[in-house]
């Protein structure tokens, strides 16, 4: 998403009710623990990039500073090192809807 659409109005109305919504707190220090920093990003959890809405709220969550490199670390290695499915599939085009959707719960989780 370009730059210049997180500076509008829309993008900060979306981006205050995030924050309320996760109450000013980081989900990743929540889930993981270990220490936040004070500033909170918003972050997009399917990125626009790869198909995800820029503007739905269910799509964003507040990270903070220190925790959103992580975060941004863990996406491209979930997706560098996809998901084999480990049961029997008598053709071809069943392993890889299986495996496809293995790897849409882990970058969904």
């Amino acid at each position: 998403m370009p730059q210049r659409l997180y500076d509008t109005p829309r993008w900060n109305w979306l981006r205050e009710r995030v924050l309320r919504r996760d109450g000013n707190r980081c989900a990743v220090g929540r889930l993981l623990g270990g220490d936040c920093h004070p500033t909170l990003h918003v972050h997009h959890v399917v990125p626009v990039s790869d198909g995800g809405s820029p503007w739905n709220i269910e799509n964003l969550v507040t990270v903070c500073a220190s925790h959103h490199p992580e975060l941004e670390a863990l996406r491209r290695r979930l997706r560098a090192d996809p998901p084999r499915c480990s049961h029997f599939h008598p053709y071809p085009e069943g392993r890889r809807a299986c495996e496809r959707r293995l790897q849409e719960r882990r970058v969904a989780a």
